[in-house]
């Protein structure tokens, strides 16, 4: 590349180009150019720098053409969507499901074309396609698109043009449809949720309701007002300093948000097997094992769960999900007992772990009643948890909400506290910010604190 304002800054790690990306900013017509280099730069090698933690000019470049509202950079940034999911996350880490959608309505040169093509294209990430979707907002709130034309689009999503198979598109689509207001849309919703192409409780329908009964135009004023639905800015450009050379590609390995960080609470509900050849025949497992959590019918579903025990006596899944559901159901010495015989046939078996932690402490237990082969990790309510905290989300440009980041922690070991015991250890630590109700961990957002460099 022949750099003149970030030459020198192809690479770096501790020393971000503040100065460069000043000078950028307050030089558009002279960066632009240079900009739009580095990006095509970083196309024709993404196999290769999409794997060198150091390689980091591209944020600023990216950023700094959205902010312009640079069109030019359009087509490579629909390239960097039709990426393969190793290589988009490599390159762009948190910015992938926490600005991708707002980069790409700051470039997007009107023809909305190109970002249908990312929704409709099932071989793509799930989660760029979900961003590409919630791009149409934005354009929306900036007099790109028309509310119309996006109904008429979101009604073809719903009725063909999307794939049947589940995805988080899906999961994303009622929601979009509920923030431009509902109207027009509320049968497509609906027959989505009887079809079982997306769950009730992620449809959200008492949201889509409650918009129903306010006017268009005050659902889309709100849309308007909300941040996450904008282009970018100069202050998104300048926060990069504070997060780009912080997050590596292998640390995020158990991360890949915001999807990934619900993994463990997934699996721990839904379970995961095959299906059943009884009165839920016709039914997938997690639609099943849905039902019994929508009702809280635990003792059906520790029938059920026994039965798919029985069917698949090597399987651990299922083997485990019979002893959480004791937990659930509250028969917490049965659930010991079977846990702990399970635990010595699969001793570094997480879920068999902390199902097993969730009885003892229920029944005022804690480990040490149980001969581990392989001891589990207890996180407790100490400074080791917050460096923990704080070292994660330092690397996260956007904030998380306190549940989110009890879910994180499994992927460290078993927390011994809960969502609201996490929250009050938080506040008790400058190195954080905590707003939002600290009434609900899920309404609840915390950040770190970062020092300057």
């Amino acid at each position: 590349m022949n750099l003149r304002i970030f030459k020198g800054y192809e690479r770096f790690e501790d020393y971000y180009p503040t100065e460069a990306v000043k000078y950028a900013l307050a030089n558009k017509e002279e960066a632009i150019p240079e900009l739009l280099e580095i990006l095509e730069h970083t196309l024709r090698d993404v196999e290769n720098l999409s794997k060198e933690e150091s390689y980091l000019v591209h944020f600023p470049a990216i950023y700094i053409l959205a902010y312009f509202r640079e069109t030019r950079a359009y087509e490579s940034i629909i390239k960097i969507a039709s990426l393969p999911d190793e290589q988009i996350f490599c390159l762009l880490g948190d910015a992938v499901t926490d600005d991708f959608k707002n980069i790409l309505a700051s470039v997007c040169d009107g023809n909305i074309g190109p970002i249908k093509g990312i929704i409709e294209n099932s071989s793509l990430d799930e989660y760029v396609r979900t961003e590409a979707l919630e791009s149409l907002l934005i354009l929306l709130n900036h007099g790109v698109v028309s509310r119309e034309q996006l109904v008429f689009y979101f009604k073809e999503l719903f009725n063909g043009k999307l794939e049947v198979d589940y995805s988080c598109v899906w999961d994303t689509l009622p929601r979009c449809c509920s923030l431009i207001h509902p109207a027009g849309l509320k049968g497509d919703i609906e027959k989505a949720v009887s079809d079982g192409k997306v769950m009730e409780i992620i449809a959200d329908l008492n949201f889509m309701n409650r918009q129903l009964k306010r006017s268009v135009k005050e659902v889309l004023d709100e849309l308007k007002e909300d941040e996450d639905y904008s282009f970018i800015s100069e202050e998104d450009v300048y926060s990069l300093e504070e997060w780009v050379g912080s997050f590596s590609c292998k640390e995020d390995d158990g991360d890949e948000y915001p999807f990934e960080d619900y993994k463990v609470e997934y699996e721990e509900m839904w379970g995961n097997g095959d299906e059943y050849e009884d009165e839920y025949d016709d039914m997938e497992e997690w639609e099943t094992d849905a039902e019994f959590f929508d009702q809280e019918d635990w003792e059906g579903l520790v029938e059920y769960r026994r039965r798919k025990a029985e069917k698949y006596p090597d399987d651990p899944d299922c083997q485990w999900s019979l002893g959480e559901a004791y937990v659930l159901n509250k028969e917490y010495e049965k659930a010991i007992c079977f846990l702990e015989g399970l635990h010595k046939k699969y001793p570094d078996d997480p879920n068999i772990q902390h199902s097993l932690l969730d009885a003892l402490f229920a029944i005022g237990k804690d480990e040490t009643a149980v001969k581990w082969i392989i001891k589990p990790n207890i996180l407790r309510l100490d400074r080791d948890t917050l460096d923990y905290c704080y070292n994660f989300l330092k690397t996260k440009r956007k904030p998380r909400t306190v549940h989110e980041l009890h879910l994180q922690l499994y992927c460290e070991g078993y927390p011994a506290f809960d969502d609201h015991q996490l929250m009050n250890l938080l506040l008790s630590d400058n190195r954080f910010t905590v707003t939002g109700s600290i009434d609900k961990s899920y309404d609840c957002f915390v950040s770190a604190i970062r020092k300057k460099q």
